[in-house]
C-alpha cells in the first residue's frame, strides 16, 4: 500500500487571515493553503499566486508558517504514480486569479480553465 499526503498550511499575514476568515472555522485549525507533499518528503508541491505550479523544498516557507497539518492517504502505487505524475506534468501551471472572486462570491463561478489554485 503506497500513500498520498497532503499538507494544510496557515501561514502569518493578512491575505492569509482573510482567506482563512472567509472560509470560516475547521479543526484543528483552518488553512488558507494546501500543498501535496512528495513521495521521499523532500518537495513540497504547491500552486502560488506568484510563480504558478511549484516544487519548493522543504522548509522553504519555514518564516511565514504558523502552523500546517498532514494528511495521509491510503492509496494503490498505481494511483499515487498517477497522481505525482499528474502533479509533475502540470509544474508552471499560472494560478487562477479570477477563482479568488469565487471564493469570495461563491455563487460566481469565475474559474480560468488551464488555470490552477493551490485546493
Amino acid at each position: 500500500m503506497s500513500k498520498i499526503v497532503i499538507r494544510f498550511i496557515a501561514e502569518k499575514g493578512l491575505i492569509s487571515w482573510l482567506i482563512r476568515y472567509q472560509a470560516g472555522i475547521a479543526m484543528p485549525f483552518t488553512p488558507n493553503h494546501v500543498e501535496s507533499v512528495s513521495p521521499d518528503g523532500k518537495w513540497y508541491y504547491g500552486e502560488h499566486a506568484f510563480g504558478g505550479l511549484m516544487k519548493r523544498p522543504k522548509g522553504y516557507d519555514t518564516a511565514k508558517l504558523k502552523q500546517e497539518f498532514f494528511v495521509e492517504i491510503p492509496c494503490t502505487q498505481a494511483q499515487a504514480d498517477a497522481y505525482y505524475g499528474y502533479l509533475e506534468s502540470k509544474l508552471g501551471m499560472p494560478y487562477d486569479w479570477k477563482s479568488l472572486v469565487s471564493f469570495a462570491f461563491p455563487s460566481w463561478n469565475l474559474h480560468t480553465a488551464g488555470n490552477l489554485i493551490c485546493s
